[in-house]
């Protein structure tokens, strides 16, 4: 989510895992406005990396469809643009096919406790969530932040996630620019974070060594291409009734003319 503290925990686990002072390599900060627009690589090891992201704001369709795309590594290191045309979509689902990722994607969702997980946002959670599950064969590992002076309302995100199916909820408390001296219980979380990661990447190797490649691959793209026409089917209805109600709007006004 936009303004969550992606970029904060892409410093804290560069920091804790490397054991050098802090830095604030992925430019996180604080403002009204995205700050990370690029998908970017930051290394742990060197064959583990971080990637930070731009934020998600209101799980628009287009959203969805550029994160998902992400995920079924469609995507290089570049600018990340939300809205694309249906050509430049059916054209990425032809590149899948020729690509075979030799990566293994481990879906993280950032969400701060300080922002209010009401049920209207827990409804556009949900299938995103899922999505993202279905795309990787992992479900998202979810990273609660700035947990410190939210307790009350940590412990009601946790639960909301864990009832979403989440089988990982961390609470870590982000170094930060203003505020990065080493904390035992911050390390001890974040270990624990990248642990899970990697205990998931083994568990998807030992998946993938018994799967059928291209039928997945086929299986996603009829996904897509089915997404694609369905949501465009669904903006056409929308334009269709636009045009309805103007049509009786006229003739109520035609029919007020002749009484008149």
């Amino acid at each position: 989510m936009l303004g969550h503290g992606k970029s904060s925990i892409i410093n804290t686990c560069v920091q804790i895992v490397h054991q050098a002072d802090f830095k604030n390599v992925a430019g996180s900060g604080k403002s009204n406005y995205p700050i990370t627009m690029d998908r970017t690589d930051y290394d742990l090891t060197s064959h583990v990396v971080i990637n930070d992201n731009r934020g998600v704001n209101k799980m628009s369709p287009e959203e969805q469809e550029e994160v998902a795309a992400q995920m079924g590594q469609m995507r290089g290191q570049s600018t990340v643009e939300w809205d694309r045309s249906v050509r430049g979509k059916l054209n990425l689902i032809y590149q899948q096919f020729n690509y075979r990722p030799i990566e293994i994607t481990v879906p993280v969702f950032v969400y701060s406790v300080e922002s209010l997980l009401t049920d209207e946002r827990y409804e556009e959670i949900e299938p995103f969530i899922r999505e993202a599950h279905k795309i990787t064969g992992i479900y998202p590992i979810i990273v609660l932040t700035k947990v410190g002076t939210h307790r009350d309302m940590a412990d009601e995100c946790y639960d909301k996630f864990k009832a979403l199916g989440a089988n990982h909820v961390f609470q870590v408390e982000n170094y930060t620019v203003e505020q990065h001296e080493h904390h035992p219980k911050t390390q001890a979380e974040v270990l624990k974070f990248l642990d899970t990661c990697l205990k998931e990447v083994d568990e998807s190797i030992a998946r993938r060594a018994t799967e059928d490649p291209q039928k997945k691959y086929m299986d996603l793209a009829m996904d897509a291409v089915h997404n694609i026409i369905q949501k465009e089917n669904e903006k056409k209805e929308i334009k269709i009734q636009i045009i309805k109600e103007k049509c009786e709007k006229s003739k109520e006004e035609i029919r007020r003319q002749k009484n008149v």
